[in-house]
């Protein structure tokens, strides 16, 4: 989008010419002032004012002594204070770098120009004109958008994937906004819906969007219903289903089937053979003198119980159940659970705010356990690789030439372990003293030395 700043103006004015439309002295200048780059002339003034500690010094007591003194106005003479805050460079590497330069540089504008005044002697600061201002503030809230949704996606304590799609459509909209808005800046605006748009196309048909998505209680399947395609709606269910299926599968093949132990399997058998004798005494109910030789008598009864009820005892009596069988039974399940959910209220805007999916998934484990398996799974993954950027950003400061035999999984750990005790230092500096760092501190804490007299 930056890139393409320096066309906007050129492609303003030939679509003006083409529809045959004047353009005025006022648009005309601020195609000027869009033309002179002004997103260098702040780049340029940035370098200048932080090349030595001396202008960063001049700078700061600039901004002081004007908050004192009431130096500083506004348009309609009031007097306002400016924060005692330094310039900031942009790195093409760090996320809302250019956004950030460019706010900084808006606040601090008017002590910039007084300390350009006191130095111009030993040194140029180029100072922004006022129409450069105003295409830099016009710039600036077009960069808000990107900004905005950067920051909410690159949250480190919460899951944020489920909205990637449903932010990017946002800030498309709102950009489409600002095309009317800002006319002199569409085709820069354009050029960054293209882009996102893109990478939206490229990403929209991996799984993991889907299924993020519909673990959301406030989004489900619902977003997907009313944004996408009948067909790419279609698909996301079915990658949904699909899943569920397959953790159903897993959960069906590692659990064991259900056999009784040798002693109750013995038992339950006798019970049946004696169950069988009672009901079957009459068949063979006879005078003492009818009975046959005892040889030859003995074992057929016996033969003739086992035969009025043949497979009741049987060590076959529990037949594991077919795969079609079993395949059909993972199905209703997976339905009926995927019912359930999305027959379940949704999470309404209001309460998106206080509404926390982590805590969800954990009433909910039971209720849903399918879902609540892919949940596990796709949580974790984020949308933005801020969060794990800053995690490794400092490094080189943990591997340096003291300590460069470090492993890859070693250095892992400790920078894991080195960022999860700074954010909780920053979020509660009382609650990680120094010694809570060495786990044999408390063992010195009484110790004294005494020194033996001569």
């Amino acid at each position: 989008m930056l890139s393409s700043l320096s066309d906007a103006a050129a492609e303003y004015q030939a679509e003006m010419s083409e529809s045959d439309l004047p353009i005025d002295s006022k648009t005309e200048s601020y195609l000027q002032a869009l033309e002179s780059q002004p997103v260098d002339v702040v780049r340029a003034a940035v370098h200048n004012c932080r090349r030595s500690g001396l202008r960063r010094e001049g700078l700061h007591d600039i901004i002081v002594d004007g908050n004192r003194l009431g130096r500083f106005r506004r348009p309609d003479g009031g007097a306002y204070t400016i924060r005692p805050l330094q310039l900031l460079r942009d790195v093409p590497t760090r996320w809302s770098s250019t956004y950030n330069m460019i706010e900084r540089y808006l606040e601090l504008h008017p002590a910039i120009a007084e300390l350009a005044l006191q130095i111009r002697n030993d040194a140029r600061i180029t100072v922004a004109s006022h129409k450069q201002y105003e295409v830099l503030q016009d710039i600036l809230s077009v960069l808000r958008v990107a900004h905005n949704a950067q920051q909410l996606l690159s949250a480190e304590k919460t899951p944020t994937l489920a909205l990637a799609f449903p932010v990017y459509e946002a800030v498309i909209e709102h950009w489409e906004q600002l095309c009317g808005v800002i006319p002199e800046l569409s085709h820069s605006i354009s050029s960054g819906i293209s882009k996102l748009r893109e990478y939206v196309t490229r990403t929209q048909d991996v799984p993991v969007h889907s299924l993020s998505m519909f673990v959301n209680p406030s989004l489900k399947l619902d977003w997907i219903r009313d944004n996408w395609t009948p067909p790419q709606a279609a698909a996301a269910e079915a990658a949904v289903r699909d899943e569920m299926l397959r953790i159903r599968r897993l959960i069906t093949a590692a659990a064991p089937p259900p056999r009784m132990s040798s002693s109750s399997n013995r038992s339950t058998q006798a019970q049946n053979r004696g169950y069988l004798r009672l009901v079957t005494a009459g068949a063979t109910l006879r005078r003492a003198s009818e009975l046959p030789p005892l040889e030859n008598n003995s074992r057929p009864a016996k033969f003739a119980c086992q035969s009025l009820a043949p497979g009741i005892h049987s060590n076959h009596n529990s037949t594991p159940a077919t795969r079609p069988n079993t395949d059909a039974r993972d199905q209703m399940l997976v339905d009926e659970e995927f019912a359930r959910y999305m027959e379940d209220k949704t999470v309404s805007n209001e309460q998106m705010g206080s509404f926390d999916l982590t805590e969800y998934w954990k009433v909910h484990q039971y209720t849903y356990p399918l879902i609540f398996r892919i949940a596990m799974d796709v949580l974790p993954v984020q949308a933005s690789s801020v969060s794990s950027e800053r995690v490794f950003s400092s490094s080189k400061q943990t591997c340096t030439s003291d300590r460069n035999r470090i492993t890859p999984e070693n250095m892992e750990y400790l920078q894991v372990l080195k960022h999860a005790l700074i954010r909780r230092r920053r979020e509660s500096p009382t609650a990680l003293e120094n010694d809570d760092l060495d786990p044999v501190s408390h063992m010195f804490e009484n110790v004294s030395l005494e020194l033996d007299e001569p």
